[in-house]
């Protein structure tokens, strides 16, 4: 007679044989499928491409590297033989976005979304089809032109906090400052009081420890990401939380990382419900300022207290889809803007004809520029648009093809993906192809948008929210916040460039790390935490 030990022991045995004899099939279905298509040979059998992808320092050449090698259509060795399909021909990105959204959803690195949720709960970042539709009708109205109007006085007030720790800060000639902290509190300061009506007192000295969980979460994922793929292709992350849980703390003690991306987790997520909870508190108590936030549709939170109040049945919103908007807005947001606005000051800082240029044009405007203002500066415009084209804060995005699919290419042909198969949109490949953007297209050459575009340019038809590029992505899944994101840069570059010259660091070498995104950091450094020094020395404004 079998026991039940025994009996556990084979039928585990047979499921492992059964996944295997199914991911076995399916890898021959997507091989098939791909074989004549190109793409660079597998580093190893088990990691494929993966690890050469996701290398900090040298993922962004093998990136440029594949498009200048293989194109805009490629594929890649995933996992233990995978095929994966990368793609960053304009049409097909076109149709994926657009057409396909729901059938070719977003994954994390997975392939799943299950990361995702582990770090951001059920946003908008995490869900698909329907309930990411409800919830971003929901939060649409936040990010109109004319909120953005109104809040921008908001953003200048606490951005003119930020510059005045920065001349506290430069008082003696020129300084060397790691601006990078700075402008991750200015982020998360603006995102908190614009999005949430609530104050993390961040310019202040506040809620460090939730901006360093803020900040290092993306990296030291992408640190991991290895070990994550693997532990969820193996099924072992669909172990029970409390297993998971245990089995985690375990693991922290002998990696490091992974110790890292629980304490951000955690520190994430608590933060989040404490606002959550007071926010509920105050929409229930009847709270008056709250009230007219709403009206206004000034409070994020609040508007979706609101409108889920009024919502019936599968529209309705759960309380974890509700808390999980706190972070996906704040790291999504917040992080990434931030990371931008340094990318920003780097490239001027290597260009100065081109900063002082900048600072004329913003001197000569005015001060305490409304937000029609800001938005008619020619060369503000271009300096933005043209470092979000060459350095896209994600390089490349995930989606998994749930049904067999047919994706047509702008030559004309058509590739057809099986299903099951993940798709990696390169997104910096489609902002710096040559093919589309001419020869300098590696070029950072702002004053390419004061010129006509090449005609290439426009009939790419790149399927962006923003200006011709993939920098906000595009289709339903595009950057809601794209809008908040561009007054805060401006907002940023015309308070600052009026006060200070930037310049680069006598003592350090500015790099920035590749992964699931890109951020600032100096050659030798270990840590997570972005960091980027910079020379700052304070102008004299009765001399512009």
């Amino acid at each position: 007679m079998t026991s039940p030990t025994s009996l556990l022991i084979i039928t585990c045995t047979l499921a492992l044989l059964l996944r295997l004899l199914l991911a076995t099939y399916a890898r021959l279905v997507k091989s098939r499928a791909f074989r004549d298509l190109r793409g660079p040979p597998p580093a190893s059998f088990l990691t494929g491409n993966l690890a050469q992808l996701s290398d900090a320092e040298d993922g962004l050449v093998f990136l440029n590297k594949m498009l200048a090698d293989y194109g805009s259509v490629m594929k890649l060795n995933g996992l233990c033989g995978d095929t994966l399909l990368c793609i960053s021909d304009p049409r097909a990105l076109s149709h994926i976005l657009l057409k396909e959204a729901d059938n070719v959803a977003e994954v994390d690195l997975t392939g799943t979304t299950q990361i995702l949720h582990y770090m951001f709960g059920p946003g908008l970042v995490t869900t698909n089809g329907h309930r990411h539709r409800k919830q971003r009708k929901m939060l649409n109205p936040l990010f109109s032109t004319a909120h953005m109007r109104r809040v921008t006085p908001l953003v200048r007030a606490i951005t003119q906090q930020y510059k005045a720790q920065l001349t506290r800060e430069t008082t003696t000639g020129a300084n060397d400052v790691d601006i990078a902290p700075g402008l991750a509190c200015l982020a998360l300061e603006i995102i908190g009081q614009v999005g949430f009506g609530h104050t993390f007192n961040a310019l202040r000295g506040g809620a460090s420890e939730y901006i360093r969980a803020a900040k290092e979460l993306l990296p030291v994922t992408a640190d991991l990401a290895l070990p994550i793929i693997a532990t969820v292709a193996s099924g072992l992350s669909c172990l029970p939380p409390p297993v998971l849980k245990t089995a985690g703390c375990t693991l922290a003690y002998l990696l490091p990382s992974l110790r890292k991306l629980m304490f951000c987790v955690d520190t994430l997520y608590d933060t989040a419900r404490r606002i959550w909870e007071a926010k509920k508190e105050a929409y229930a108590a009847g709270d008056v300022l709250l009230g007219e936030a709403v009206k206004d549709k000034g409070d994020l939170l609040g508007v979706l207290l609101k409108e889920n109040a009024q919502a019936k049945g599968k529209d309705k919103l759960s309380d974890n889809e509700l808390l999980a908007q706190v972070n996906t807005f704040i790291v999504a947001g917040a992080e990434s803007t931030s990371t931008v606005i340094c990318r920003i000051l780097h490239q001027l800082a290597l260009h100065p004809a081109i900063q002082e240029q900048l600072r004329d044009e913003i001197v000569q405007a005015g001060e305490n520029l409304e937000y029609d203002d800001l938005m008619r500066l020619p060369l503000l415009d271009a300096v933005c648009r043209e470092t979000m084209r060459q350095h896209t804060f994600f390089p490349f995005r995930s989606r998994m093809c749930n049904t067999a699919t047919a994706v047509p290419l702008s030559n004309g042909t058509v590739i057809h993906v099986p299903a099951g198969t993940e798709v990696i949109l390169n997104c910096h490949g489609a902002n710096t192809d040559p093919a589309i953007w001419g020869a300098d297209s590696q070029d950072w050459r702002p004053k390419r948008w004061l010129e006509p575009l090449p005609q290439t340019v426009l009939d790419a038809k790149i399927p962006g929210v923003y200006s011709h590029s993939m920098s906000f992505l595009g289709g339903p899944k595009s950057c809601i916040g794209y809008t908040l994101a561009l007054l805060e840069m401006k907002v940023a570059l015309a308070e600052l460039l009026s006060s200070f010259n930037f310049a680069l660091p006598q003592q350090d070498e500015i790099v920035w790390r590749f992964g699931i995104t890109i951020s600032a950091s100096v050659k030798g450094e270990k840590s997570f935490n972005p960091t980027m020094p910079m020379r700052l020395t304070q102008l004299d404004p009765t001399n512009p």
